[in-house]
C-alpha cells in the first residue's frame, strides 16, 4: 500500500509538472495539491466499510475537491501567474521537477496517520462524537470558503491595496488557519487509531509558517510597502485574533 501510493503521487506530481510545462503557469502545483490530499485519501479509506471511515473520506473528498475547483477558477483558468515558484529561467526545470515531487512527499507525510485507519477496518466513533467532529470540519470548509471569496472579491476592486475585510480583519492568513483547523480536526479523529496523527497538524503548521506565510508576504510587501507592512503589524499572521494597538 505504502509503495503504490508512492508511486500515484510521483506520478501525479509529474503529470503536474508537465502540465506546468505547457502552461507556463506554476498555479498548477497548488490545484494539484488538493488532488494529491485525495488521492491518498481514496487508498487509504475506500477500503474501510465503518461509517467512520465512510465520512471521513467523504469530507476529505469535498475539502480537497472545494479547493481545486476554487484555484482552478481563480488562478489556472484566468491565468494568474503564481510567482511563488518562480520561473523556468531563473530556477530551473529541473528546480522545479523536485519543487512539485516535494510537495508530493509532503502530501504523503501530512496523509500518513491514514494509514492506521486503514489497518484498523474496525475503527469507529460513537455517532455523537462522529457528528460534532464532521459538523465542526465542515465549518472549517465553510469558513475557509468565506475567506477565499472575501479576499477574491477584495482583489476584484484593488489588487494594489490590503484586504482587511471580514476574516482578514483578524488574520492575515485565515484561509490557511481554517485549512489547517479542518485538518486539526481530522488528526484529531485519526487519533483514536494512532498518537501518530499528531504529526499532520505540526507538520503543516510548520510548512504554513515557515514556507508558504513568509514566502507569501515577501511578495506582498513587494507590491504594496508600507501598508501591508502596518498590516502585519496589527494583525495576527495566522490564528484568528483581535487586532494590535498600534
Amino acid at each position: 500500500m505504502i509503495y503504490i501510493i508512492l508511486i500515484n503521487l510521483f506520478c501525479l506530481m509529474t503529470t503536474a509538472w508537465l502540465i506546468y510545462l505547457l502552461l507556463k503557469n506554476a498555479s498548477v502545483i497548488d490545484c494539484f495539491w488538493p488532488l494529491a490530499f485525495m488521492l491518498t485519501s481514496c487508498f487509504y479509506l475506500s477500503g474501510n466499510v465503518s461509517t467512520t471511515g465512510t465520512v471521513l473520506l467523504a469530507v476529505i473528498v469535498i475539502w480537497s475537491l472545494r479547493l481545486f475547483l476554487y484555484l482552478l477558477s481563480t488562478r489556472l483558468i484566468p491565468r494568474h501567474i503564481e510567482q511563488r515558484y518562480g520561473a523556468p529561467e531563473t530556477t530551473g526545470i529541473a528546480y522545479l521537477w523536485l519543487n512539485f515531487q516535494f510537495q508530493g512527499l509532503l502530501v504523503f507525510l501530512l496523509t500518513l496517520p491514514l494509514y492506521w485507519v486503514y489497518l484498523t477496518p474496525s475503527f469507529s466513533l460513537s455517532h455523537p462524537l462522529l457528528l460534532a467532529i464532521t459538523a465542526l470540519q465542515l465549518l472549517a470548509i465553510l469558513a475557509e470558503t468565506v475567506a477565499d471569496l472575501q479576499l477574491y472579491e477584495f482583489r476584484k476592486q484593488s489588487k494594489s491595496l490590503v484586504c482587511e475585510t471580514g476574516f482578514w480583519y483578524y488574520s492575515r492568513h485565515p484561509n490557511l488557519f481554517f485549512d489547517w483547523l479542518f485538518w486539526l480536526l481530522v488528526s484529531i479523529e485519526v487519533s483514536f487509531v494512532t498518537p501518530f496523527a499528531a504529526i499532520t497538524p505540526i507538520l503543516l503548521y510548520v510548512i504554513m509558517n515557515h514556507l508558504t506565510v513568509p514566502i507569501t508576504e515577501k511578495q506582498s510587501l513587494k507590491r504594496k510597502g508600507k501598508a501591508f507592512s502596518d498590516y502585519q503589524d496589527s494583525t495576527s499572521r495566522f490564528f484568528i485574533w483581535f487586532k494590535r494597538s498600534s
